[in-house]
């Protein structure tokens, strides 16, 4: 069965011609096609893409996140192995921790929000380790882990940048470790 692809595609199979998901990530990056391609999350589970989608809206507007956690949670549990809800889950998260405003408790839920997103970014990567959303996530948690630990931090930003060198995503966060 084809993966469902991603944006600008609103769902269906990949583009004739073009070689199941699973045969792409079975290719090491270098076999892979050089330039822009599409991207493809991978679910075969159209309501966990439904959800991992509100959820990227969600994130998108940059107040939020706690929503969009919830809707990748949502995604996750209906495609346990769906690694980029996982991952971006992580990176709600993160987001999240830096909104705990000072107070009573805040530093707590701080190191909370942040252990859990350090482990579900581990999980992302268990279940994909070229999940770019898996490695952003985890060097922008480690950064907040252990602000004196950035080439720990460093280290995961880069690989992201190396599994996908045409995305952007990566860049603006690497700077902001």
């Amino acid at each position: 069965a084809a993966a469902v692809p991603g944006a600008p595609i609103p769902g269906g199979p990949p583009p004739s011609g073009a070689a199941p998901v699973s045969a792409v990530a079975a290719r090491p990056a270098a076999a892979r096609p050089a330039g822009p391609r599409s991207v493809i999350w991978r679910t075969r589970n159209p309501a966990a893409l439904d959800h991992f989608r509100r959820g990227n809206y969600l994130l998108a507007t940059r107040a939020r996140e706690a929503e969009a956690v919830s809707e990748y949670r949502e995604a996750a549990r209906l495609d346990p192995a769906f690694a980029d809800a996982v991952a971006r889950q992580a990176y709600g998260l993160a987001l999240l921790r830096n909104r705990v405003s000072e107070g009573v408790g805040a530093s707590a839920a701080a190191d909370s929000l942040v252990r859990e997103g350090l482990a579900l970014a581990d999980r992302a990567l268990q279940i994909d380790s070229s999940c770019s959303d898996g490695w952003m996530a985890l060097g922008y948690l480690r950064a907040l882990a252990d602000p004196r630990g950035l080439p720990d931090a460093e280290k995961a930003f880069q690989r992201p940048v190396a599994l996908s060198p045409s995305t952007a995503k990566a860049g603006p966060r690497q700077a902001r470790a």
